[in-house]
């Protein structure tokens, strides 16, 4: 936080926002500048309730984060599991645009499509899907996409 404190101003047309572990975000949000914003890194897919390790939309605007993150290619592959799916990740958004929460959709890859150069259409199947789900938001500027060199 130090780095990005001391840093210049910020061209007006630009945002700068930091996504942070939710472990750090209270100390995070009482340390940095007011023209920093930070983002979860995930959100969770239901409201608040008995849904152990998730972070909801609600709790997010409780902190005062307004931003968060869906979709991470490390999600993606599950860690184990079968992973996050396209619909997953666009429930996430709608829901967390819904609540009053932007999102920035970081359309992660896997290695193995950067080894056989199909990142290109992976992002497209993506962000396409994300996209067409999520035609009712609000509000362009609610949603975000960033590829991996991004986020």
């Amino acid at each position: 936080m130090d780095v990005l404190n001391a840093s210049g101003e910020y061209p007006e047309s630009s945002e700068v926002v930091i996504a942070v572990p939710s472990i750090y975000m209270e100390s995070i949000l009482a340390t940095m500048r007011s023209d920093i914003a930070a983002a979860a890194q995930d959100v969770g897919i239901s409201g608040n309730g008995a849904f152990t390790g998730e972070t909801s939309a609600e709790m997010l605007l409780d902190l005062g984060v307004k931003w968060t993150l869906a979709d991470h290619s490390e999600r993606r592959a599950g860690y184990g599991g079968p992973g996050e799916s396209s619909e997953q990740v666009a429930m996430k958004a709608k829901r967390a645009v819904d609540k009053g929460v932007n999102v920035i959709i970081c359309v992660g890859e896997k290695l193995s499509d950067r080894e056989v150069q199909t990142s290109t259409a992976m992002y497209a199947t993506h962000a396409s899907y994300i996209l067409t789900t999520t035609t009712h938001l609000p509000t362009v500027h609610a949603l975000r996409l960033a590829t991996r060199w991004t986020c």
